[in-house]
């Protein structure tokens, strides 16, 4: 008679995990592989159509426009505002602002975006010939120098609005509630962005405005805030009016100079590596002055992410109007010819899980009135905050 060994049972778990670890490989290799070959069925498809209309249309067409088109369309299938097609002079232009070298551009200083086919002014940049001029946020330009846009991405109009410095450029734009075309003939200088700037006002409340949120922002506010100290500094007013956002990392670093814990925002996207938590550090935190932020309509991105974060953590009251409501996360992706795609990534959730996109803040204090009666609505609410200390 034949005899075997009795089977040895402690081998049988690490068997059974290593089987089932080659099973699940060849499931994953399996499903890459149909979303693979579906990819190439889809891009056959593409070129089948693209080689068809180039070469046996009755009329030629260039290779280059068959191609934007295409993937114009393909972007505009996506239904969001925030991504878009960049031609290469576009693509060139958010390199240089991403590096750093267009810190100064001539141009006339305002913030696009393109939301239901239209082109919407986000905010003028404070002090620059669109907002002498007395351009709003949400205002729709529908004309360059009496040309019709429509079809052109924020990037693209961007590059046709600036120019040589002291030309003159006409935007034909559309207001909501106003009756008819507005016309605005503003002349081209060099953008010099003040970033960020502080002034004592009375009693010894202070003024912070942050205009927008490049690479230098956080140490520009502690730089100024330490000043606002050197004077006594007792209640502060953040003036995020007219800021159309900028690098989020910025954001949440003067976000963190005023809070020593919480959420200060979750960025959540469709793949887990998009997803991230942040939250604030007790080093370095403020004294707890009384703090107000001022916003408006031309109040977005990143400056929203700064504002939910004091509101919603009780370190800041909210004085204006409701704000932009963008709230998402753009990455730029190169193509191989110089051109790009902008896609959105992910989207910005508040402390307590409110997305800001399409929706915006809501002010404490709601203050629909000008600058000056803004501002008055936010001192009186230090000062009360003050007696009451």
């Amino acid at each position: 008679m034949l005899l075997m060994d009795k089977p040895d049972h402690k081998y049988l778990p690490k068997l059974t995990v290593l089987l089932l670890f080659c099973v699940a490989v060849l499931v994953v290799k399996d499903v890459l592989t149909a979303l693979f070959d579906q990819d190439a069925a889809s891009i056959r498809v593409y070129e089948d159509a693209f080689r068809a209309i180039r070469h046996r249309h009755v009329k030629a067409v260039e290779a280059t426009d068959l191609l934007y088109t295409s993937v114009r369309a393909m972007v505009q299938s996506l239904k969001d505002p925030h991504s878009e097609f960049l031609p290469p002079p576009a693509q060139k232009q958010l390199e240089e602002a991403q590096s750093g070298k267009s810190a100064e551009f001539v141009g006339v200083g305002v913030e696009l975006e393109v939301k239901d086919k239209q082109i919407i002014v986000v905010a003028p940049i404070e002090g620059t010939p669109a907002h002498k001029a007395g351009i709003q946020p949400r205002d729709i330009i529908v004309e360059v120098d009496g040309q019709k846009i429509e079809g052109l991405s924020s990037k693209e109009l961007v590059v046709k609005i600036r120019g040589p410095k002291g030309t003159q450029v006409t935007l034909g734009i559309q207001r909501p509630g106003h009756d008819g075309l507005l016309s605005f003939t503003l002349t081209r200088e060099k953008i010099e962005v003040p970033h960020v700037r502080s002034d004592m006002l009375e009693g010894k409340i202070g003024r912070l405005r942050i205009s927008s949120f490049p690479s230098t922002t956080s140490d520009k506010v502690a730089q100024e805030i330490k000043k606002l100290r050197a004077k006594q500094l007792a209640a502060l007013v953040i003036d995020l009016r007219f800021n159309p956002g900028g690098y989020l990392d910025e954001a949440v670093k003067v976000a963190d100079q005023f809070l020593s814990e919480g959420v200060i925002v979750s960025v959540k996207g469709r793949q887990k590596r998009e997803d991230k938590v942040y939250k604030a550090k007790k080093d370095g935190t403020l004294p707890d002055f009384p703090v107000v932020v001022l916003v408006d309509r031309g109040t977005a991105s990143a400056s929203e992410v700064l504002t939910a974060a004091l509101q919603e953590n009780g370190r800041a009251k909210v004085v204006g109007t409701e704000t932009f409501g963008k709230g998402v996360v753009g990455r730029d992706f190169p193509l191989a010819d110089g051109s790009g795609l902008m896609l959105t990534v992910a989207e910005y959730h508040t402390p307590k899980g409110h997305m800001i996109e399409k929706k915006g803040i809501q002010p404490d204090v709601n203050s629909d009135g000008p600058p000056d009666v803004q501002l008055e609505e936010a001192v009186k609410l230090l000062r009360e905050a003050l007696t009451a200390r």
